[in-house]
């Protein structure tokens, strides 16, 4: 098929634009995506042959992907070529493309709050260190629009007299990290004989 050098839209709301001996594209290609569904939903360019991409890929986003949502924007029978340029609005959508496939990326990183800081004052007459079994950290707080897969600590096994920085991380379901500070200050009630 010959190149296609001008825009090339399937209609001013969401549809299907089917070719049956092969696409090409040196020009712009613009998809409107309004949901999940091929051609009610978001565009799609349905292609008998080889979809060979070019030019620069518009994509204008009217509504929120879910996480990890994928988007077949060109059905083809084989692909080649790619996208000089491809520009997603808005920009706080961020995907990847490849074969007609794009697939939206959380790079998102999640939010946590630590837990309250931590005074703990020794018995008369210890000095230290306190094994972390007497140590309550809490537990932090944690949120990520994709999900979270956990957080972890580095606490020590014992805290020594003063204060110590405990370092609490979340990381999200796409590998995402935040970190948050947690200060936990150890005191010496007496240290001398009670």
């Amino acid at each position: 098929s010959n190149p296609a050098a001008g825009t090339v839209a399937p209609g001013l709301s969401p549809g299907c634009l089917q070719f049956t001996n092969g696409w090409a594209s040196v020009g712009k290609l613009e998809i409107e995506i309004n949901g999940p569904s091929p051609c009610s939903d978001y565009d799609q360019l349905q292609v008998t042959g080889n979809a060979q991409a070019g030019g620069d890929l518009h994509i204008t986003f009217n509504y929120t992907p879910a996480c990890g949502a994928t988007f077949q924007l060109i059905s083809a029978t084989s692909h080649s070529g790619s996208f000089a340029n491809i520009f997603i609005t808005p920009n706080t959508v961020v995907g990847s493309y490849s074969d007609g496939l794009l697939s939206i990326l959380d790079v998102v990183p999640p939010t946590i709050t630590c837990p309250s800081n931590v005074n703990y004052t020794t018995t008369p007459g210890d000095c230290g260190p306190v094994p972390s079994s007497e140590i309550s950290l809490g537990t932090p707080v944690t949120n990520d629009d994709c999900g979270v897969s956990g957080y972890s600590n580095n606490a020590p096994s014992n805290y020594p007299l003063g204060v110590k920085n405990i370092t609490w991380t979340v990381t999200d379901l796409s590998g995402n990290t935040s970190t948050c500070i947690q200060k936990v200050t150890i005191l010496a009630g007496s240290c001398g004989t009670p």
